[in-house]
């Protein structure tokens, strides 16, 4: 669909539906554990998950299962270490988990609240099928008010619209819109606002609509060209396209549902932006955001420690930290618990917003967006629904992988590699660079290289003396026949290939696996 149509956007949250079981424990059946650390039993699920999701580098050999699971297992003996020394407490562990406990109970919130409240019969689907077989192209003009449609129309009606358009666009000093900017992809009756549907079935091709309203205005409909497809009575009850249409029922539904949700909770609040304090943090963070927003460190940080040589609108946003954003008549935001949410939820930065009046629309929809999830998730933790058992052992695996990092980085973090090291490892190993011998006399050219080979030896070397006197701490069991028999994809295409699953309702990584850093930097 063109930009120019502003048709109801329907809202699709889509959730990676993995299961969770509950954590075995030693002493229980050991059916569902393929490995044991210390206390801490790798259950079939964790593994498999992991596996199927891990990188295809890390499952390369005769065994890949194998290979995975002591990736999984040298991880897990880090981070038993790592929770035993206190790193499961540190601030990079615990933001992280705070974060992850958010988008948890938010996505718990919308399951119980919204998407299990749908309820589609066999009806509505077999009817969504055959009457999504007839499918538009349209010509859109909107205008600025009904006079202006009338006018228009009076005009168009005489002709066709696309004459008319055509006419308009040629009369512009500046050639910035063609005709075809205004017409849609082909569309079917679920891609359509019910308020436009009753227009559109009605209108004949060729011929042009009376003007109806259309976002803040008015516009004009011409049908440019109708397209059938036949529907097999199998299609009715089994296929793709029953799947395909079920699910946009689902979401149409959800949305209908999400939008009534939202109004008849957050209307009682009363819900006030402050003008004053907006117009100020918008212009200073519009010149940020035009300077380049940072990659690296939390946003707010960057605001917190500023000195006297900082850029003037980090001076001003940091003096409006503590002014009040937004407030209603029971909680005050202020532009700090902005800037926090900001720095996950950045959705307003991949945006490439050109003037400031429409990044303060954006800024203000991002705004109303914190205090609507904000809100949902206070229900979410006094409905307990952060308790469910999928919920508790996702922050548990995070949470373990999280340790890992931080304790990992503890252990490497002061070794280095010297200029004569570098020398030396080019000199007699050169080939491990896969070079050619032309190139042996340019360590120039690969310096940056040979220093991340020799670091990356180092770190081996220094794990691997560190998992050694772990594992006399934390004995390490594997069930090898159930690891042998195990169903898993891993066929040879299977093992070549990397899947990337991310939950598309907050772009978070799904589950956690095994750190590309076992095999190469």
């Amino acid at each position: 669909m063109k930009n120019v149509v502003y048709f109801f956007i329907l809202g699709t949250i889509l959730f990676l539906k993995i299961s969770c079981r509950k954590q075995t424990h030693f002493g229980s059946s050991k059916d569902n554990i393929i490995a044991i650390v210390g206390d801490y039993n790798i259950t079939v699920n964790e593994f498999k998950t992991s596996f199927e999701l891990g990188f295809s580098q890390l499952k390369m050999g005769n065994n890949p299962r194998r290979a995975y699971l002591n990736h999984m297992i040298n991880e897990t003996l880090l981070s038993l270490e790592g929770t035993r020394l206190g790193y499961n407490l540190n601030p990079y562990v615990q933001k992280r988990v705070t974060q992850r406990n958010y988008s948890n109970l938010l996505e718990a919130f919308y399951m119980a609240n919204v998407h299990r409240k749908v309820r589609i019969s066999e009806e509505d689907i077999q009817n969504a099928i055959q009457k999504s077989s007839v499918k538009w192209r349209m010509l859109i003009w909107p205008t600025p008010s009904l006079v202006s449609g009338e006018k228009s129309y009076n005009i168009a009606r005489q002709s066709t619209l696309v004459e008319y358009v055509s006419v308009q666009l040629a009369k512009s000093e500046f050639k910035i819109e063609s005709i075809e900017d205004f017409e849609t992809d082909w569309l079917d009756y679920l891609d359509i606002h019910p308020m436009y549907l009753k227009t559109i079935s009605d209108l004949e091709i060729g011929k042009v609509s009376k003007p109806v309203p259309y976002g803040d205005g008015y516009a004009l409909f011409q049908i440019l060209d109708i397209h059938r497809e036949g529907v097999l009575a199998d299609e009715l009850k089994f296929g793709p396209r029953r799947k395909r249409i079920k699910a946009r029922l689902h979401n149409i539904q959800a949305d209908s549902i999400s939008s009534a949700l939202m109004d008849s909770v957050l209307t009682p609040f009363d819900v006030r932006v402050k003008g004053d304090v907006l117009e100020d943090f918008t212009d200073a963070l519009f010149q940020w955001y035009n300077d380049g927003l940072p990659n690296k460190g939390t946003i707010i940080s960057h605001v917190e420690n500023i000195s006297g040589t900082s850029k003037t609108y980090l001076i001003q946003i940091n003096k409006l930290l503590n002014k009040t954003l937004v407030s209603s008549n029971q909680w005050k935001k202020n532009v700090r618990d902005y800037l926090k949410y900001m720095n996950y939820y950045r959705r307003i930065l991949k945006e490439n917003i050109q003037s400031i009046e429409t990044f303060r629309i954006a800024l203000i929809t991002e705004i109303g967006r914190m205090v609507k999830n904000d809100t949902y998730t206070n229900i979410a933790k006094r409905d307990n629904l952060g308790n469910s058992d999928k919920i508790l052992n996702d922050i548990k695996l995070w949470t373990n992988k999280w340790t890992y990092d931080s304790y990992r980085h503890t252990i490497v973090k002061e070794l280095d590699v010297t200029h004569e090291e570098m020398l030396t490892y080019f000199k007699t190993s050169w080939r491990e660079l896969d070079l050619a011998d032309v190139d042996t006399t340019r360590f120039y050219k690969y310096e940056k290289d040979i220093y991340n080979a020799i670091l990356f030896e180092k770190h081996q070397e220094t794990l691997a003396k560190k998992l050694s006197d772990l594992k006399n701490r934390y004995p390490v069991w594997i069930n090898n026949d159930l690891l042998d028999t195990l169903k898993l994809a891993d066929s040879y295409k299977d093992i070549q290939t990397s899947l990337f699953v991310r939950k598309s309702f907050t772009g978070e990584v799904a589950v956690p696996t095994a750190d590309m850093q076992w095999i190469s930097f």
